[in-house]
């Protein structure tokens, strides 16, 4: 799924980060990972809540996590692009304490490509003892894990 705007944001980010390690002569140092995010069928989709009890029936193009983790050596960045129609403060905040506890990286960008062809989050999807969020959640870890 091609998202100018986020793959713009991405390359801004690392230039102005690429601008300031350079000029203070450390060597800057990038890690890349992405992983697949496609939920199991059956889910509602985040553009199509008019449409009442439709759900998905199957996958067009698979959604993905795309991790960049940059340091200059001090301090680490993580840039997560993501195929989902957003990302709100509570699974961020979920994925920012998964990134505490298993990596070293001071900050995380996570940022939704807005598509509507993602599903929409609902804790009792696909059942209420794995919810598809939390799953979502430790695989968007993994990928800036693999990343780093």
């Amino acid at each position: 799924m091609a998202d100018y705007g986020v793959r713009f944001l991405v390359i801004l980010v690392a230039s102005f980060t690429l601008l300031a390690v350079r000029t203070s002569g450390a060597e800057l140092r990038a890690g890349a990972a992405k992983t697949d995010i496609t939920p199991p069928l059956g889910g509602r989709m985040y553009g199509y809540g008019a449409r009442g009890a439709n759900t998905s029936s199957g996958v067009h193009d698979p959604l993905y996590a795309k991790a960049m983790v940059l340091t200059d050596g001090k301090t680490k960045l993580a840039v997560v692009t993501l195929d989902l129609g957003s990302i709100d403060a509570t699974n961020t905040a979920a994925v920012r304490d998964l990134l505490s506890k298993a990596t070293d990286i001071d900050h995380v960008l996570l940022i939704a490509s807005h598509t509507h062809s993602a599903p929409s989050f609902n804790e009792q999807f696909p059942s209420t003892e794995k919810p598809y969020p939390r799953d979502l959640e430790r695989k968007i870890a993994e990928a800036v894990a693999a990343a780093n």
